[in-house]
């Protein structure tokens, strides 16, 4: 009898302990709902900062090394999300998950082709965001081109 396979997400957080998560918003009450949520989903995954902005972002991922980073897309005085992507992939192995209240096809394109794992609408379901970020690092490195629960390239 052959064992039943294990999920690669699940595979992970068994073998190499709760999936760390930043979070990036700079909407202070998306931030909070966002880091109550995932608080929630304990011992699979550890929310170990969150960022209003940037800057802060990147200090975050330099110093605590996420596997996993929930990035806004816009974040507020011309701050573009996905002007962070190149600085994020410079740290191996982080896996962006785009959570996003744009529902333009365009920006989704534009999140996976720029290396996001996975792009969520801030109005889906919770079980969507959480689903995208067990994924995302079994998707590889960055810059795998996929789409996220709930998500669809134009023309599909």
């Amino acid at each position: 009898m052959k064992p039943d396979r294990i999920p690669v997400a699940t595979m992970h957080s068994a073998l190499a302990g709760p999936l760390r998560v930043l979070i990036v918003d700079d909407h202070a009450p998306t931030l909070a709902a966002v880091t109550a949520l995932l608080e929630r989903e304990s011992p699979r995954i550890e929310v170990i900062g969150t960022a209003s902005n940037g800057d802060a972002a990147l200090r975050v991922v330099r110093n605590a090394s996420p596997d996993v980073v929930v990035l806004d897309l816009n974040l507020g005085d011309d701050e573009y999300g996905l002007d962070l992507m190149p600085a994020i992939s410079k740290s191996q192995g982080i896996a962006v998950v785009i959570l996003s209240a744009s529902d333009d096809p365009l920006d989704q394109t534009r999140a996976l082709a720029a290396g996001a794992a996975s792009f969520v609408s801030k109005f889906s379901p919770a079980d969507e965001l959480i689903a995208a970020i067990l994924a995302a690092p079994a998707r590889g490195e960055i810059g795998a081109l996929s789409c996220g629960a709930g998500t669809a390239l134009p023309g599909d």
